[in-house]
């Protein structure tokens, strides 16, 4: 902004329904039009931070989320078995597509 000769406090950057809120088990409803927003620090104080980091980081992977735990043995299990005795020197990511 100042490269445009602008002040960096004139500068304010929105993002909306970036995630579901949830309160006492309800979604809380935002609008673009009413102006109905959940500010970041809101966000923060209701979940804290590292749920909030944990919750943006699955969703920025292509599949909304992190991989079961199911999805991990079975990854383990096929690097411990028999068929994957040739394997060498390989690296095998688990990452939901976020590197894709």
């Amino acid at each position: 902004m100042q490269a445009l000769g602008h002040p960096p406090e004139a500068f304010e950057v929105l993002i909306v329904q970036l995630v579901t809120l949830l309160r006492d088990g309800q979604p809380v409803r935002m609008s673009k039009r009413r102006g109905e927003f959940v500010l970041m620090e809101e966000l923060l104080e209701e979940v804290g931070r590292d749920a909030a980091f944990a919750e943006m980081a699955a969703m920025a992977t292509p599949l909304k989320r992190y991989a079961k735990p199911e999805e991990i043995a079975g990854q383990i299990a096929f690097l411990l078995s028999d068929e994957c005795a040739t394997v060498t020197g390989t690296v095998f990511v688990s990452d939901g597509g976020y590197t894709a």
